[in-house]
């Protein structure tokens, strides 16, 4: 079945019409993620958002597949774009779309959370090495001063 497709994929697209041939990237693409192909799931949804960028969905296995490839902020703006042309007339669509952009941006926000505070904590303390230095540096000049520090 599969195979016979694939291998015909040229008479398939001659003899179809672009929303039937969006349709069959969009199933490549939700396959593709579903495999953890996910350069090929962008591929073919990058090809189905060529053909009609406000086609439902179209957005959401490129943003998936950006972030399982650990890249959240291009996901972020994927679905960013998505809540600006994904069906302007549909509100139930522009909804998931909304909340699906929502719950990657939260997420965005909290990874950038934890990582400036783990930055903020490891330099708002001197390295052991850093701390010897300065002792070392505090006690010869209290020592040239007479005790007195300056």
């Amino acid at each position: 079945g599969i195979y016979f497709f694939l291998l015909n994929i040229p008479d398939f697209f001659q003899q179809t019409m672009p929303p039937q041939q969006r349709a069959v990237f969009m199933g490549l693409a939700k396959c593709a993620y579903h495999l953890g192909v996910y350069d090929k799931s962008i591929a073919a949804s990058s090809t189905a958002l060529e053909m009609n960028r406000y086609f439902p969905n179209v957005h959401k296995y490129i943003a998936l597949s950006q972030k399982a490839e650990g890249n959240l902020a291009l996901a972020v703006e994927t679905m960013n774009r998505a809540a600006l042309y994904e069906t302007p007339w549909d509100d139930d669509h522009r909804e998931q779309v909304l909340q699906f952009y929502t719950e990657l941006k939260l997420e965005l926000d909290s990874q950038n959370k934890i990582a400036k505070s783990e930055k903020t904590d490891k330099s708002d303390f001197p390295s052991q090495e850093e701390a010897t230095e300065a002792r070392d540096v505090v006690s010869t000049n209290v020592t040239k001063t007479n005790g007195f520090a300056i």
